[in-house]
């Protein structure tokens, strides 16, 4: 009875092994970096990647770890993408930080919570090389000390499937 007992808990932790792995197979790449702690408007994160995939579609998700020091409900960046051949998308992204009580939304415990908001479905990322991609805060904020309460920034490029 034992031996079946342990064969059985191999097969139950290898099927569990395997359904973690698919679910994690289409991430392509991610990617943080630590904010400064009183982030300027003038201060770039930058990131680059060297992407192989060209045939098929990606979803871009940008990644936030807030801490409870963040002051507002949302927060908005602006996102540039550069491809290699130097062509760009700009956009500005809103991620929602906080619902209108004022909970805390995403993942996590304590202080840090982390936050993932798809803003870009479908895209073609098809030329081979380095792409760049740049992060600004669009935040207004009243003192010129910063934005306070942004712990990271990031993103996820997930391979899209059929």
């Amino acid at each position: 009875m034992q031996k079946s007992i342990g064969s059985t808990s191999i097969i139950l932790f290898v099927f569990i092994s395997i359904l973690f792995y698919s679910c994690g197979a289409n991430v392509v790449h991610t990617n943080t970096a630590s904010v400064p702690n009183n982030w300027m408007i003038s201060d770039t994160i930058h990131f680059s990647f060297d992407h192989i995939d060209t045939l098929n579609s990606h979803d871009l998700t940008f990644l936030v770890r807030n801490n409870t020091d963040f002051e507002y409900q949302n927060a908005f960046f602006f996102v540039k993408l550069s491809y290699p051949d130097g062509s760009f998308l700009r956009d500005t992204v809103e991620c929602q930080l906080a619902d209108y009580r004022g909970e805390w939304l995403g993942k996590g415990s304590g202080k840090i919570k982390e936050v993932q908001q798809q803003f870009g479905s479908n895209f073609k990322l098809d030329k081979g090389g380095i792409y760049q991609l740049e992060v600004t805060h669009a935040m207004r904020t009243t003192t010129d000390e910063g934005l306070k309460g942004i712990e990271d920034i990031g993103f996820q490029i997930i391979r899209k499937t059929n």
